[in-house]
């Protein structure tokens, strides 16, 4: 889709036309921004719940600075495995 967004760019359109992007392209939009305000939403519950275990603000931090950790590995099995990062994995 970005190289046809890239090569449309470049065309001159006459008056009243214009191009719209819809189905499967719409759809993935639409599931990365579902599944990135779900990311945010799950961070900020799972640091809630870990204050309330430890009973301090700075012990959940300094554990879900981690998290960046788990991903560089969750990729690195993604790169192992030779699959590609989507909605499913």
């Amino acid at each position: 889709m970005g190289d046809i967004r890239r090569d449309l760019a470049k065309v001159d359109m006459p008056m009243g036309y214009s191009v719209k992007y819809t189905g499967q392209d719409q759809s993935m939009r639409e599931s990365f921004s579902e599944l990135g305000a779900a990311l945010v939403l799950s961070v900020v519950l799972v640091y809630m719940v870990l204050v309330m275990l430890y009973e301090s603000f700075i012990t959940p931090l300094i554990r879900m600075l981690s998290l960046p950790l788990g991903i560089v590995g969750a990729l690195t099995a993604l790169a192992l495995t030779n699959n590609n990062l989507n909605i499913f994995t």
